[in-house]
């Protein structure tokens, strides 16, 4: 009896919390894709969460929906109320149907990772997660250079804006594989994509052949790989033979140039003058503002593409603009042919016009100073810093080259045990530009650093042509040290200066000499110099006492000269019975013997 009447209390309790909570019978089950969602760099994405209960109807003040990226909220929705970071939102017209799903926009790199959909429906919660991959495409840009030294062609090939960092480089001669290209690592951009360059070498006698070079970039977040083509020439980057084409072609370009310039003039007379302006405010944002003087009640359209885009998108796409006014995240300047296009129309107008704006109208050019360095020290760890300002938006692709004395090859800097790429500190201004500061540490040798030139490139979107600044030639400088011994017997004894670790190798030394009441002599000496390892150079001085049998007593004086010091270093020696001391402000110290 006793076990069957604490089974009727287990359905009576059952019973009750059914009547209080009728949903809880109903189950709750959340679905998410199973495998990763890819989104490009500055497109909207969707991360699809649905929830289903066992047994509807849906009571709506029982649900809610929290999206978080790790321990960040990305989305807090309940039936009174959403909250949710910029760029993300969910369509409340589908929660009844069962659709939570997240949509972002404007996918930056830092958007990448685990995204949880927890639904709750009191009092019961499921959650599932799903990943988000970002990419984004690689641009790419083929230099090439003819070295009127040596009389090679190098041409370089950077990759830069894409992500992931894994990329794959081929170079291709007339059609064949090259097999020995140089190939750097890839850099870490501001905006957290990469960059890398790859780089080859033409002698003289392959330019002969008028070889097609190709460089052939591979990349995930590509269809097809990008091919980018040069015909190399002797003394030429281009074909001579389209020289008469080409400027056919410029005399074309420049008539109807002048007629179009001609029509816009005589349209602006009668059109009044349409003008975009472009400002920044402190969201990141480029603020884009229509105005045409002489006519009111313009419709105004606005829209944007790329060079991915084949028809342009409408603006509300991303956000509704106010009719003259524009705004766009600057990231989205980032993408490749980006461009805003605003369009109008007035009943006075033949017909609707049009004008665009692209990431070269942009006005905030990055500006670089010069490259400041320390003093160029054999042994030392050296900073080269160039400050890069007044910019925007926050993509730049920072390099470091360096020359070598009579060589005009630009040979890529990266990181290693002799070069040090410290991470930017990127710092917004008053004005919403960005500042940065590049800077390259290099442990300096006198073997190899001594002659060389090191340029620092900047590309931006706003800017067609790489901006470069360079170091001019820098020489190396060790200061020496000098060390006084003697040598010899009781019959016949020499001191011996030896000067160590000078650059360049010009040094002067010079011995006198003062023996009881004798005024000072010069001192004449064997002086031995040769180089260390490491560059540097040694010298060895032997000047002969020739009295050193003498027990009077003697003062030898040295001085060294050498163009790193400013005044020369100087030490005395005395002889006193037979026995040397260097004379210092602490007292006198007795020389050591070199072994003979």
């Amino acid at each position: 009896m006793t076990g069957r009447l604490e089974e009727m209390q287990i359905i009576r309790s059952v019973l009750v919390l059914m009547l209080l909570h009728p949903h809880t019978c109903l189950g709750l089950k959340v679905i998410v894709p199973g495998d990763p969602v890819t989104a490009l760099v500055g497109s909207a994405v969707l991360l699809p969460c649905k929830y289903r209960i066992k047994t509807p109807p849906l009571v709506p003040k029982f649900l809610s929906v929290l999206w978080k990226f790790g321990e960040e909220e990305v989305l807090n929705y309940s039936s009174s109320r959403t909250v949710s970071k910029p760029g993300a939102w969910m369509d409340q017209a589908l929660v009844s149907d069962g659709d939570v799903s997240l949509r972002l926009n404007n996918v930056i790199i830092h958007d990448e990772g685990t995204y949880r959909c927890i639904v709750t429906y009191s009092p019961v919660s499921e959650e599932e997660a799903i990943e988000l991959h970002v990419q984004a495409s690689p641009l790419v840009k083929m230099t090439i250079k003819h070295q009127t030294w040596s009389r090679k062609v190098q041409l370089q090939c950077l990759v830069t804006g894409f992500y992931p960092g894994d990329v794959k480089v081929t170079w291709f001669r007339d059609r064949q594989p090259l097999e020995t290209p140089e190939m750097g690592e890839p850099q870490r951009n501001t905006d957290g994509t990469y960059r890398m360059h790859s780089s080859v070498v033409l002698t003289r006698a392959e330019t002969q052949s008028h070889p097609v070079m190709e460089c052939q970039v591979e990349h995930r977040s590509l269809e097809k790989p990008i091919n980018e083509t040069f015909m190399v020439e002797e003394d030429k980057t281009m074909m001579p033979a389209r020289n008469i084409v080409i400027l056919v072609v410029v005399i074309i370009v420049v008539v109807v140039t002048c007629v179009i310039v001609r029509v816009y003039f005589m349209k602006r007379k009668t059109n009044g003058d349409p003008t975009i302006k472009l400002s920044l405010n402190e969201l990141g944002y480029v603020v884009c503002s229509f105005h045409m003087e002489n006519l009111k009640d313009l419709q105004v359209t606005w829209s944007y593409a790329d060079e991915k885009s084949e028809h342009l998108k409408d603006i509300t796409d991303i956000g509704e603009p106010e009719k003259n006014v524009c705004s766009f995240p600057g990231v989205m300047f980032n993408r490749p042919g980006f461009k805003v296009r605003v369009t109008w129309s007035h009943a006075a107008m033949d017909g609707a016009d049009w004008r665009e704006v692209s990431a070269t109208d942009i006005p905030w050019h990055p500006q670089m100073s010069d490259i400041i360095t320390d003093r160029w020290v054999h042994g030392a760890e050296v900073q080269l810093r160039c400050t890069i300002s007044r910019y925007f938006p926050d993509s730049l692709a920072i390099s470091w080259f360096r020359s070598e004395p009579g060589n005009e090859e630009l040979i890529p800097v990266y990181s290693s045990e002799k070069y040090r790429l410290p991470g930017m500190t990127v710092t917004k201004e008053a004005d919403n530009t960005y500042t940065c500061v590049a800077v390259l540490t290099v442990n300096v040798s006198a073997d190899m650093d001594d002659g060389v030139e090191f340029f620092c490139q900047v590309e931006h979107p706003s800017q067609w042509r790489i901006l470069e600044k360079r170091t001019g030639e820098l020489h190396v400088t060790a200061i020496p040290a000098v060390g006084v011994s003697y040598t010899g017997d009781s019959l016949k004894q020499s001191l011996v200066a030896e000067v160590q670790g000078f650059y360049p190798g010009n040094v002067e030394i010079t011995w006198s000499c003062i023996e009881g009441n004798e005024k000072q002599e010069h001192q004449k000496a064997i002086n031995e110099c040769s180089s260390n390892s490491d560059g540097t150079f040694r010298l060895l001085s032997i000047c002969e006492d020739r009295s050193s049998h003498n027990l009077t007593e003697k003062t030898f004086k040295l001085a060294v000269s050498h163009q790193t010091l400013e005044a020369p270093i100087k030490m005395i020696i005395t002889r006193k019975k037979g026995t040397y001391y260097l004379i210092t402000e602490e007292g006198e110290t007795s020389l050591p013997q070199q072994c003979s």
